[in-house]
């Protein structure tokens, strides 16, 4: 019988990765939480979650721990669904297609899937599809649909998931990464990306008006639109500060406190869009230090009614819009101020419509 997908775990001390079954890395489990294995006799309180993390090292983990902070949660569990890239990816869509036709118990990884935890009411799970295969998102969903009071958490920036996964299920939440895609989903929250988990926040935040420099990059510069952005912004009037890293996370990024004071520093970041979506950390980290983002893209605005300015994605009018606010330290000031309050207005939104959803949302 075909298994769809290896999982694969890095084994404690060891350097490399090295593949298992799914069947059997998944019965290892995962000691993230100091729980390992659920134990399929252990009850939950009435009405109170139970959580499972089925991808380990989350960098969006405190800000999904913050969205859930409303919830009435009984434990938090860490499992390991995690898949290591297909070899042959033909090979691996027929092998999904194959075992799609067989009965559900029959599955390879339905079997996997129910071999590591209990399924029941009341469970909320926790995903990166970066590290999993998208038969195994939609298999949980199908075995758990069957349930009631059963939610998703999605960090999705490559869009795989589709619209009937969360269909499937009592609620779920995107943790960015907003798309069309998704507009008709109901009881579907998009959330804004939010912090990664090694953002430290500033030691101070000097009023907007009283700032060292009028704006600040610390990132990649290598890409073209990245380097017209800077000489664009270069024409701004005044001190700025600009640190230029070899690649993403590399060596020579500024970390920790470091980081986060020079953008507390700072009265405007440039956040364009990332890679693979609109939407990036430093946006948020930005806010987190008091700063303003500016983004090359509606995206925010649409999504989350986000009052950043927005430019055009060549960067030409930007520096004529920072110029104009130097210029203004009154409107400076409520344009720093609605930033704020959108932020904060989101962070105390979010954790309240998952816990509404998660309290009322109709059985199925």
């Amino acid at each position: 019988m075909v298994v769809v997908a290896q999982a694969w775990h890095k084994a404690e001390g060891a350097r490399a990765l090295r593949p298992h079954s799914t069947l059997a890395l998944l019965r290892s489990g995962d000691r993230m939480f100091g729980e390992g294995r659920p134990s399929r006799s252990r009850s939950l309180p009435t009405g109170m979650y139970a959580v499972y993390r089925v991808t380990p090292d989350m960098w969006e983990w405190p800000w999904v721990s913050h969205i859930l902070g409303q919830v009435s949660v009984s434990r938090f569990e860490g499992l390991d669904f995690r898949t290591r890239p297909a070899p042959h990816p033909r090979r691996q869509r027929l092998a999904r297609a194959l075992e799609s036709v067989l009965p559900a118990r029959l599955r390879p990884t339905n079997r996997s899937l129910r071999s590591v935890t209990n399924f029941h009411d009341f469970s909320i799970f926790v995903y990166n599809t970066w590290a999993l295969d998208s038969g195994i998102v939609a298999e949980l969903s199908r075995l758990v649909s069957r349930f009631d009071r059963v939610g998703l958490i999605s960090i999705d920036e490559s869009m795989q998931d589709s619209p009937e996964i969360y269909g499937r299920v009592t609620f779920a939440v995107r943790i960015g990464f907003g798309s069309e895609k998704y507009s008709g989903v109901k009881n579907l929250i998009v959330a804004p990306l939010g912090t990664p988990k090694h953002f430290i926040q500033p030691k101070h935040r000097t009023p907007i008006t009283e700032r060292d420099y009028y704006w600040a990059f610390l990132g990649e510069i290598k890409n073209p639109s990245r380097r017209n952005m800077v000489a664009q912004l270069e024409r701004v009037r005044g001190n700025h500060f600009l640190h230029s890293i070899s690649e993403w996370d590399s060596h020579d990024s500024l970390r920790g406190e470091a980081y986060s004071n020079a953008l507390s520093s700072s009265v405007f970041v440039p956040s364009p869009s990332a890679n693979v979506h609109h939407e990036c950390y430093r946006t948020y980290e930005t806010l987190e230090c008091n700063a303003i983002p500016i983004v090359d893209t509606e995206y925010y605005r649409e999504e989350f009614d986000a009052p950043f300015p927005v430019v055009q994605e060549s960067w030409e009018d930007a520096p004529e819009m920072v110029n104009r606010f130097i210029d203004d330290p009154e409107a400076l000031a409520d344009l720093g101020h609605r930033c704020q309050t959108w932020w904060r207005s989101v962070k105390s939104d979010v954790p309240q419509k998952l816990a509404s959803l998660a309290t009322s949302a109709p059985s199925k």
